[in-house]
């Protein structure tokens, strides 16, 4: 009985399931980013696509870079991460939305791009 419990959750990790918190949501996104895997960087999105993303997420590996999530305010439906990228020395600070659905957290890339657009 423990061992199929076991299997369970090694399968929900591997597949993008445990998002229960922004900062979860926001590392697994980044992390699949990283990879190169852009149908496991959907998995952790709310609308279950990147699409029409014009982030540019998808090439952190290739420049190198690291990334922290910094802070994050939570509201009751909607949180802002804010992720700290470095790059050869330099760094910025880039917010991404997440918002609950099922109970999980995932990244909101329109949100997210309109905060970009916003200046959040």
């Amino acid at each position: 009985m423990i061992s199929i419990f076991l299997l369970s959750a090694l399968f929900a990790t591997l597949h993008g399931c445990t998002s229960s918190s922004p900062e979860n949501s926001v590392k697994g996104f980044l992390e699949a980013a990283y990879e190169g895997n852009e149908k496991k960087m959907a998995r952790w999105t709310w609308e279950g696509t990147i699409t029409d993303y014009r982030g540019g997420e998808r090439f952190v590996s290739q420049w190198g870079a690291r990334f922290q999530v910094k802070r994050f305010r939570m509201e009751e439906r909607i949180a802002v991460a804010v992720v700290e990228f470095e790059v050869s020395g330099e760094s910025v600070e880039i917010p991404y939305v997440c918002m609950r659905r099922g109970g999980k957290w995932k990244v909101a890339l329109r949100e997210t791009m309109r905060a970009w657009e916003e200046g959040i």
